[in-house]
């Protein structure tokens, strides 16, 4: 039988200069955190990043992060822990593979997530809201897979080897001393 993706539970974090989570992680479940003002840092996988408004940070079961605020410009967010998720190819409730960053500008899509967000914080306890409240958080983690079913890996910075670099450098050479012998443009050579 399929379960449902169900809410453990919904914060909001309100902007607070200075305020900080030390190094954590969740064992069993997903947090979904929508930063919706401000900005902060977002530390994991050894690497520290900016996270502003517009911007969703999915911590998938396991993974060691810590959060601090901007104290000039206080991060705002709502996070929301998430269980019952399956995603085809990943362990259950991971909902980023491992390859991509845990950090996802929404663009045209923050709107959306943000109104969910919204509606989630605010209905999730109540009963008569339960299947709203489902079909919303279903479409929200629908939005993460578009993106990772949209994901272009950065491009890796190809380093020149030796060889290429000295060919590169006689090619120039042999061009300039050529232009300099024949008094004509370089550009005849492009």
């Amino acid at each position: 039988m399929e379960s449902t993706p169900y809410i453990k539970n919904i914060v909001y974090v309100a902007p607070q200069p200075g305020w900080s989570f030390p190094l954590h992680s969740h064992q069993n479940t997903c947090e979904l955190s929508l930063v919706t003002g401000g900005q902060g840092y977002f530390y994991a996988l050894n690497k520290d990043r900016l996270v502003k408004k517009g911007m969703l940070v999915v911590k998938n079961p396991g993974l060691s992060h810590s959060e601090r605020s901007d104290p000039q410009h206080p991060l705002e967010q709502i996070c929301i822990e998430v269980g019952g998720v399956h995603t085809d190819g990943l362990d259950d409730n991971f909902v980023l593979p491992d390859y991509m960053d845990p950090v996802i500008e929404l663009g045209a899509e923050y709107d959306v997530m943000n109104a969910a967000f919204g509606y989630l914080m605010n209905n999730y306890k109540d009963p008569a809201r339960q299947v709203v409240c489902i079909k919303l958080l279903e479409a929200a983690l629908q939005i993460v897979h578009n993106c990772v079913l949209s994901y272009t890996p950065p491009r890796e910075k190809k380093t020149k080897s030796k060889k290429e670099l000295v060919s590169e450098a006689i090619n120039y050479l042999d061009q300039y001393f050529l232009c300099k012998y024949l008094l004509i443009s370089s550009f005849y050579f492009l």
